[in-house]
Parts: C-alpha cells; structure tokens; sequence
C-alpha cells in the first residue's frame, strides 16, 4: 500500500517530502525489498490473546520498554520523542514482517546501525523485565499483539 499509493495515513508525518507511488511495480519492489532483508513471507492472521494485549500495552507504556517516550501509540502522543520522533506504532504490526519486525527488536541496530532505538535483549534472548520470565521473544510478540489490536477496534 505504501509504494502503490493507497496507504490512508502518513507514516512519517513531520516530513516534508512525500513518497513517489509506483502502482504498477509496487507487489514486485515490496517482494524485492523484503527478500534483501532474507524474508518474505505474509504475516499470518493469528489472534493474540488478551493477556498478550495486556502484557503489550504494558510493556509499551512507562511500565515497560517505554516506547511512548519516543512513539506515538495510536491517538496516545509520545511524550518526550527527542532529536526524532518515532513512527506512530499503532500501525506497525500491519506494516512490518513479523519475522524482521522480531529481529528489528532483538537487535535494532544490526538493521540500521544508526538507530536511535536501544536493544532491549542480550545475545541469550533476555530482556530486563520479568513478564514471560524475561523471555524477550515473547515480550515482543506480546506487543506485536498489542500493535495488532489497535487496527481492529
């Protein structure tokens, strides 16, 4: 939907370029862009529970990783976004690959080593906080949920 035109919201909404539509090359440049990545697969239509959604909005919010300081979460504006604000969350489950959107998490700046965005797991998959037993994976997959259900309401 990006590169044919037809996404409905701006992503980046503090830039002042806008990006060109390619609609009639936009399935094979998505294809193209995710195989550079090593992944191209469409994300299944699985439904997260409501403790993945709880757990999500929790960990996203202060109590958590605290991506709201840098990232608006649907109509909840960031509260402290620094040199840049971050993209508004609330799409990003519909947005990402689900399997870079994990590697992006486990390891933003082996993506794009001049992210912002800190590491939130060691190496062993750990993360600082103590939901799913520190299991970062599953941390994230809590908030990938979470991202999910904010599209559906």
């Amino acid at each position: 939907k990006y590169l044919d035109g037809s996404l409905e919201y701006n992503s980046r909404e503090w830039l002042l370029a806008r990006m060109p539509s390619f609609p009639a090359r936009a399935e094979k440049l998505a294809k193209s862009m995710a195989l550079e990545h090593g992944t191209y697969q469409l994300n299944e239509d699985e439904q997260g529970s409501s403790e993945q959604f709880t757990v999500g909005k929790k960990l996203v919010g202060t109590g958590g990783f605290g991506c709201i300081i840098c990232h608006d979460v649907g109509i909840e504006k960031a509260m402290a976004a620094f040199e840049v604000k971050g993209v508004n969350l609330q799409y990003s489950a519909d947005r990402l690959n689900k399997d870079f959107y994990h590697r992006w998490m486990m390891n933003p700046a082996h993506i794009v080593p001049t992210t912002r965005m800190p590491k939130y797991a060691d190496d062993k998959g750990k993360s600082t906080l103590p939901d799913y037993g520190n299991d970062a994976e599953k941390q994230f997959e809590a908030i990938f949920q979470y991202l999910k259900s904010l599209n559906k309401k």
